[in-house]
Formats: C-alpha cells, sequence, structure tokens
C-alpha cells in the first residue's frame, strides 16, 4: 500500500505533513513489437564502480549540476537506468543513488511501505532544489508493463520522522531497455536538504490518489 492511499485510509494528510516513523554487459532481454518490427531490448547497464549487495546496489557519489541532470541509478535486480533531478541551488552538491526492491532496512524507509522499487538519496551538504525538471522515460524494470500506470512517491528522512514530498502518476513506454517510467526525481521538486537529510522515492503500480501527472 503506498503512502497516498493510506493517508486517504487512515489520517489524511498532504505533501509538507510530517508521518511517525520509527553491472553492465551486453546481455539482452526477450524482444518486443514495435513499429511492426520484432527489436530486442538491451539489458539494462549497472552504474560504473556501483556497489551490489544481496539486499541493495549503491552508486558512487555523484556531482549535480545546478541545471538540473541525470545521475545514473544502480542496476539492482534487473532494474536501473537513470533518475532525472531538477535543477538547484548551490555548489559541490553530490548525491548517492541506492536501488532496491525491498525496504531492506525498517530504519532508512518510511513505515509499511510496500513499493515494486526504491530509491534512497544520499547528500553530502545542505542545498535546495528548483522546479526545473526534464522529462522522459529513464528507469527500467522487470515488473513494469508498458502502457501501464505507475505512482511515483518520496519521503524525506527527518530524524524520527518522515516529511510525505510530491508525488504523481505516469504510464510506462517502450524503450532502449523494455518498458520504462520517468518522473523519479518529480518528488524532488522544490525540495530542501542537507547531509542528514536524504530521501526515498518509491514505486508503486496503478494511479494511486493523485491527480499530478508526472
Amino acid at each position: 500500500m503506498s503512502l497516498s492511499t493510506r493517508s486517504a485510509a487512515a489520517i489524511p494528510f498532504l505533501a509538507g505533513v510530517l508521518i511517525s516513523g520509527c553491472g553492465g554487459g551486453s546481455a539482452t532481454v526477450p524482444s518486443q513489437i514495435q513499429d511492426g518490427l520484432v527489436r530486442t531490448a538491451v539489458s539494462v547497464p549497472a552504474c560504473a564502480k556501483q556497489k551490489t549487495t544481496k539486499d541493495y546496489a549503491q552508486s558512487p557519489a555523484q556531482k549535480l549540476s545546478t541545471k538540473g541532470g541525470t545521475a545514473c541509478a544502480p542496476k539492482f535486480q534487473d532494474w536501473g537506468g537513470s533518475v532525472k533531478y531538477p535543477s538547484l541551488s548551490g555548489s559541490g552538491v553530490a548525491m548517492t543513488v541506492i536501488s532496491s526492491t525491498t525496504a531492506y532496512d525498517p530504519g532508512a524507509f518510511p513505515p509499511y511501505t510496500s513499493a515494486i522499487f526504491y530509491l534512497q538519496l544520499k547528500f553530502n551538504k545542505a542545498f535546495k532544489f528548483g522546479s526545473t525538471l526534464a522529462t522522459g522515460a529513464t528507469l527500467a524494470g522487470p515488473g513494469l508493463k508498458a502502457g501501464a500506470v505507475y505512482t511515483i512517491e518520496g519521503a524525506k528522512d527527518v530524524g524520527s520522522l518522515w516529511q510525505v514530498l510530491p508525488y504523481c502518476y505516469t504510464s510506462a513506454s517502450t524503450g532502449k531497455y523494455g518498458a520504462m517510467i520517468g518522473g523519479l526525481g518529480y518528488p524532488l521538486k522544490g525540495g530542501d536538504f542537507n547531509s542528514y537529510e536524504g530521501a526515498v522515492v518509491m514505486v508503486y503500480t496503478g494511479k494511486q490518489q493523485t491527480n499530478n501527472k508526472c
């Protein structure tokens, strides 16, 4: 159950309200039919120098551009690609991205999450994201289906509490790595973060209590 669905069913809250919380290669995946032709999707690549464990995959710290840009999302269990982030104010900002398919560490995720994919985002210093965010599908995963709708949600770690971030819905399209979605950076728009305030971006199936399109 997503954060937005739980909030509608139990305690109503809007974005910004606090809730309590205690390798690459040339391998291919099955062919797809596109433009009347059979095409073979390329396997999503791993980030350079990523670290992979049984629970997650982690990228090195990636320097962010003040104009906004794209950061590598580590490959984990055939999920991966990249995440587009908004413009930002500040200099020397770096972000570490961690991919997982489970909330493997309860203290590092919002409570009661059941997403199909997670991105943990860690920052090295204080800064603020702007509102300019490029569009486009960047994330591939074995659970995605072209044409299906997905919800992108986010939460900010503020110590023992979690602050709900803006969320949106999007439809998967057929891309280089099979079915792909975008909008992963949407929850970051307008957000301010510090080195001790990371974010978790979550992908849920279906349109979950939102009319905001990514």
